[in-house]
């Protein structure tokens, strides 16, 4: 426990955390004590935790399991992106850590673990941490709106979609995977393109791809593999130094998956999102950063905040 040494920004006592030279790589702490029953509500599947860490950049895996049966668990993680400053990080166990069992809503995840700079080898850093929440008193509701463009209507026009850096798409009806509703988007990473080989998406019929007080997207994907890296990337079309960028990993092999992405939890070395920045052009790279090796992917209903851009 922390207090009188407390990082500046921090509320009243925090907790403090240090991964000594030594540690495994997978130290971390767990924490026990709850009195409402859960850490994860009824039809919630997040978390988000408070947290100062050294440097940006720094894997947090949160784990949350049934006290009494650890052979049930869930487990994902978040990246910092500040060095040295208070931020709040995001958990979304719907989208499971590579390997680790899917969330299930018959659980009662009662326990949670957090580890910091999961799976780096210990270096005697500091971490705090602080408001371990969970979405228990929220009345959010999800709602769709009619699509306000077409990713369709996209692909069929001059300014709409564009490859760069061997990727190719087309547009896939007749041959698209059981469970799409409709046309959606195929792209290949086909061997020779380069590892950020990626689309761009252009046409948009209301502005931009944010929308007001949002920092999230979503994107409905058919992968050939559980564990893929999927970065989104969104900018301003007059302007691509004003950018942000992140990304979700996939998490199962050939179906279809909606994976979230958050900017306000920006990928390492790329910008922070900014509420004053038009965000209108939007880029998708498939295992992002990997050697090509011909894969395919599927994609289709881009959506941001209550509406949803589907092919």
């Amino acid at each position: 426990m922390a207090s009188t040494d407390a990082p500046a920004g921090s509320s009243g006592s925090v907790i403090k955390s240090v991964k000594p030279a030594g540690a495994q790589p997978w130290a971390g702490s767990s924490i026990s004590s709850i009195t409402d029953g859960e850490f994860i509500a009824t039809g919630s599947t997040t978390m988000s935790l408070r947290v100062y860490a050294p440097e940006a950049g720094k894997k947090v895996q949160l784990k949350v399991e049934d006290a009494t049966d650890p052979t049930k668990s869930v487990e994902t993680y978040a990246l910092t992106t500040t060095a040295n400053g208070w931020q709040t990080l995001n958990f979304d166990f719907a989208q499971q850590a590579a390997g680790t069992a899917a969330f299930d809503n018959a659980t009662t995840y009662n326990k949670a673990s957090v580890f910091f700079d999961f799976l780096a080898n210990a270096s005697g850093q500091t971490y705090y941490f602080d408001d371990l929440a969970y979405n228990k008193s929220s009345t959010a509701t999800t709602t769709t709106y009619s699509a306000p463009s077409n990713l369709k209507e996209s692909f069929n026009s001059a300014a709409g979609i564009t490859d760069f850096e061997g990727a190719v798409t087309s547009l896939a009806s007749t041959d698209a995977p059981a469970g799409s509703s409709g046309s959606v988007i195929k792209s290949v990473k086909p061997a020779g393109a380069q590892p950020w080989a990626g689309s761009t998406i252009s046409s948009i019929t209301d502005g931009e791809f944010i929308a007001t007080g949002s920092t999230t997207m979503s994107l409905r994907v058919y992968a050939p593999e559980a564990g893929k890296k999927v970065q989104l990337k969104v900018e301003d079309a007059t302007d691509p130094t004003k950018s942000v960028e992140t990304y979700a990993l996939t998490t199962t092999a050939n179906g279809w998956q909606t994976l979230n992405f958050d900017f306000a939890q920006q990928a390492a070395g790329t910008a922070a999102f900014d509420n004053a920045t038009t965000y209108n052009k939007a880029s998708v790279f498939f295992d992002f950063l990997a050697n090509a090796s011909g894969q395919t992917y599927y994609f289709d209903d881009l959506a941001y905040n209550k509406a949803v851009i589907a092919a």
